[in-house]
């Protein structure tokens, strides 16, 4: 059993490799996903899928977007990993080009899907409860697109953390 999955741009990977000049690293320029998974069956997988597909067409990315060949490589993955409980990241970024704000209009996507096992939260939590604190939302106004740039969401968990809270609610 593996413990973790990597996919990039068409092929599994034994070890996590990217590209530092990739425009997801510099400028955030990219979407993702995060499914859920139990018995190698992801979890609203359609959903998740057609909110990647309206991000990637709301950030311009030309992403030949190919719901099949993706449920393949995200099932596959999940038989690699061989979990019961199990979560799919799945990133697609505009791609690796010389840092620019402007990006070429030739430049390919990265396609990254990571598969790792999943474990819930313990269960004596549900029952018991958690501390809460809430924090200021300070992200941008396109929240509607679920993009990697997750800097107000870090600094809220430290925030929660530091005042000795469990998680944080952005309002």
């Amino acid at each position: 059993m593996a413990k973790r999955v990597y996919f990039l741009d068409g092929k599994f990977k034994k070890k996590p490799l990217s590209n530092i000049e990739d425009r997801g690293f510099f400028f955030s320029d990219s979407v993702y996903e995060v499914i859920r998974a139990r018995n190698e069956k992801p979890f609203f997988l359609d959903e998740h899928l057609s909110r990647l597909e309206r991000g990637l067409k709301e950030l311009k990315i030309n992403y030949q977007f190919d719901r099949e060949y993706l449920e393949e490589i995200i099932k596959k993955s999940l038989r690699i990993l061989k979990k019961k409980e199990a979560a799919i990241y799945l990133q697609i970024t505009r791609g690796k080009e010389p840092r620019s704000h402007l990006p070429r209009k030739n430049t390919k996507p990265a396609l990254i899907i990571i598969t790792s096992e999943f474990r819930p939260l313990a269960s004596r939590l549900f029952k018991e409860g958690v501390s809460v604190i809430l924090y200021p939302d300070i992200r941008w106004a396109r929240c509607d697109i679920k993009t990697t740039m997750l800097l107000p969401n870090v600094l809220a968990k430290i925030e929660a953390k530091e005042r000795g809270f469990f998680v944080c609610t952005i309002l």
